[in-house]
């Protein structure tokens, strides 16, 4: 059976709609703050620090999980280059076995793009939010996940890495 041509746009269409949507929803926010405040961060590397916050220390099984990612720039005024995924932010830690926490679901692509980066004055940071850590990441079980993030940070696109920095450690109880 062949499509038309007016039936295929419109399948790429719903397609790209459905796919968009299901990007957005996800998505919380991606801005620059000018005093950062409320954040806990882990170790600073290069003038930089990265924290990763959670909207509430416990959910229920299934509800979604807010979470924030902040890199604070400490030096001198930088330009980052990050495309706004959650991709991007690899958390490590356990789960309420003792086990690694696994990467699970559909995962959340991007929040956006900035095909030349993001610039940093000293004290700014870089922040991005999403509603639901546990579409990347399992967190199915009842019980204490203890985790933290790491991420690469380039300084431009296809550029090589500048800097790896390691969040503080957060925990979320499942109940």
């Amino acid at each position: 059976m062949r499509m038309s041509i007016r039936n295929c746009v419109m399948a790429v269409l719903l397609i790209s709609a459905i796919v968009m949507q299901a990007l957005t929803s996800s998505a919380k926010t991606l801005s620059i703050e000018t005093q950062p405040a409320g954040y806990s961060y882990g170790p600073a590397n290069k003038s930089l620090e990265l924290s990763v916050k959670l909207s509430t220390s416990a959910v229920t099984v299934g509800a979604p999980i807010a979470v924030t990612f902040a890199i604070e720039n400490l030096g001198p005024p930088i330009k980052l280059f990050r495309m706004g995924s959650i991709k991007e932010y690899v958390i490590t830690g356990t789960d309420p076995n003792g086990a690694p926490i696994k990467q699970g679901g559909p995962g959340i692509l991007f929040a956006g793009s900035v095909p030349d980066g993001y610039f940093l004055d000293t004290g700014q940071a870089y922040v991005l939010g999403f509603e639901d850590l546990g579409q990347a990441y399992n967190f199915k079980q009842q019980g204490q996940y203890t985790f933290f993030v790491q991420t690469a940070v380039t300084l431009g696109y296809g550029s090589p890495v500048y800097v790896v920095l390691k969040s503080n450690t957060v925990t979320l109880k499942v109940q």
